[in-house]
């Protein structure tokens, strides 16, 4: 009697994958701070890269391998993600978030200013970003800047707004004319309300080197049995090429992110894939 077929025997786990990624950035002393589900993924990918030695003979014809055997694996990932939080974006920058309550309302000297130009209003040292949510921009024409910054938001405005400028709630004062010897101005403007204000929250990045690292845990939930979920528990989170922020309206803008995963210092593996045994 011949052989059952293997194919019958066998069930084939066929998996169309379909999951969710989480990101959970280690402390300074290697130890988990929580999963933060990073948003919606198009793609995660596992990478590996083997090194191998190789002899061949070098007797007769044609050399043959005396030794070809793995020395070395390297495991990597690729994460895209398409939800374009503050979190994802300081991840890809190797960089941090900064949480605020916005700005309070103020003056600020501009000039001198030309024509055709914008301005952004609330603009520190601390935060180049400036103001958001402003409500209200008034100004005060000045011949220089000694007299601006002295003056400013103590006199009646004498800019006309429509006619020598116009401004948006995004705090940038747009200049369409600017009058002679009236090219300092002092733009005095108001923001909502504290408890109106949204919060904001900016991703930044430094030049200098910051190396984040997290465990990475993927949550497979796909309609087909048998799928596989990964867990890493170490690995240095960073990005390295494009991050197209504007494509011609035809595609979302995403965030491409590398791990380079490295052994974890605690003696656990590299990289665990599990999931139900069918």
């Amino acid at each position: 009697m011949g052989a059952t077929s293997p194919i019958t025997q066998h069930k084939s786990q066929v998996l169309i994958g379909s999951g969710e990624l989480f990101i959970d950035v280690l402390d300074d002393a290697g130890d988990t701070t929580g999963e933060r589900y990073i948003g919606d993924s198009p793609g995660f990918v596992l990478n590996v890269t083997e090194d191998r030695t190789q002899v061949r003979s070098n007797d007769g014809p044609t050399g043959q391998d005396l030794i070809n055997r793995v020395i070395g694996k390297t495991f990597a990932g690729t994460v895209t993600v398409q939800d374009v939080s503050a979190d994802n974006l300081a991840l890809m920058l190797s960089g941090e978030v900064e949480r605020r309550d916005g700005h309070d309302g103020g003056t600020d000297v501009l000039g001198p200013v030309v024509g055709d130009r914008w301005y952004q209003l609330g603009i520190t040292r601390d935060d180049p970003t400036g103001v958001q949510e402003v409500l209200t921009v008034k100004v005060k024409m000045y011949a220089d800047k000694a007299a601006a910054t002295a003056n400013n938001g103590l006199a009646d405005a004498d800019g006309d707004e429509g006619d020598d400028f116009e401004w948006d709630e995004r705090g940038r004062v747009y200049v369409k004319k600017v009058t002679a010897n009236k090219d300092w101005w002092a733009a005095t403007y108001t923001v909502a309300a504290a408890d109106d204000r949204k919060p904001q929250a900016i991703a930044k990045a430094s030049l200098a080197l910051k190396d984040v690292r997290a465990a990475v845990r993927y949550v497979e939930d796909s309609a087909d049995p048998g799928g596989k979920s990964v867990y890493i528990p170490y690995a240095s989170i960073g990005s390295s090429g494009d991050t197209s922020f504007k494509d011609g309206r035809q595609n979302p803008v995403q965030i491409t992110l590398t791990l380079g995963i490295q052994k974890p210092p605690n003696g656990m593996a590299a990289v665990y894939v599990y999931g139900e045994a069918l």
